[in-house]
Formats: C-alpha cells, sequence, structure tokens
C-alpha cells in the first residue's frame, strides 16, 4: 500500500493580525517538528468568546473520496478534560493516527474484495460453462 501525498490549501477569512501571526507560528512549529522528526502536541487556543470568529474554507488537492470524508470525526480524540477532579479544562484534541490506521483497514478490506473478485474470474469455471452451452 502505497502513502498518497495531498496538497492542503487552507483560506482563513475574519482573523485578527495576532491571531495570523499565531497560526503562522504553529504553522512553522509544525514544519520544524516534522523536519526533525519530532513528535509533539502542539496548541492554539481558539478563543470563541473573545474576537476569534474564523472564517474557514478547505480545498484537497487531489479531492478525497467519500469514504476518506467520513474518517474526519475520528481525528477527535478528547474534550473536556477534568484532570484530578479539580475545575474542568476544555481541550479539544486532534491526531490524524486514528484517520490512518482506518484508511489502512479500509484499503485491506477493499484490496481483498478485489483479490476474491479476480479469484472467482480466475478460476476458470466461467469459461467451462460457456464451453458446456455451446
Amino acid at each position: 500500500m502505497k502513502n498518497e501525498k495531498f496538497s492542503l490549501t487552507v483560506h482563513i477569512d475574519d482573523l485578527s493580525m495576532a491571531q495570523a501571526l499565531a497560526l503562522d507560528a504553529m504553522f512553522q512549529c509544525w514544519e520544524q517538528l516534522g523536519s526533525m522528526g519530532c513528535s509533539r502536541w502542539v496548541a492554539f487556543m481558539a478563543d470563541g468568546d473573545g474576537d476569534f470568529r474564523p472564517k474557514v474554507q478547505v480545498v484537497y488537492n487531489p479531492k478525497p473520496k467519500w469514504f476518506e470524508l467520513e474518517l474526519i470525526s475520528k481525528a477527535k480524540m478528547c474534550d473536556d478534560l477534568t484532570p484530578n477532579g479539580k475545575r474542568p479544562i476544555t481541550k479539544i484534541a486532534f491526531d490524524y493516527d486514528a484517520i490512518g490506521w482506518a484508511l489502512n483497514k479500509q484499503r485491506e478490506e477493499r484490496d481483498a474484495e478485489i483479490k476474491k473478485a479476480q479469484d472467482i474470474s480466475d478460476c476458470g469455471s466461467c469459461e467451462s460453462e460457456q464451453l458446456k452451452g455451446e
């Protein structure tokens, strides 16, 4: 199975300069961690009760298949964490590993179905049935 790569264009409107710079810093951090081969949780404060009201448009290239888009919800790992029974710290975490494993499973199942269909067509029974009818 090959690991397809996609291009993702994200257009965000209605950001303040501070929000845009913070997002840019986060993206640079992602790139740096990736180039170093380093895994870390990286967070961004989405201050929705403040002035953070982004309008986001996402464009994939190439466009994902419908069954891939259904997996978006698997990226959400947790929310509303309450550590040690103290006051809740509302966090929402996302990780792409769950989507990756689900995609692998879908591909394996699809490949098995294709192989099964090929095995059935390669068995020769169809040709022998045709010969009997002639």
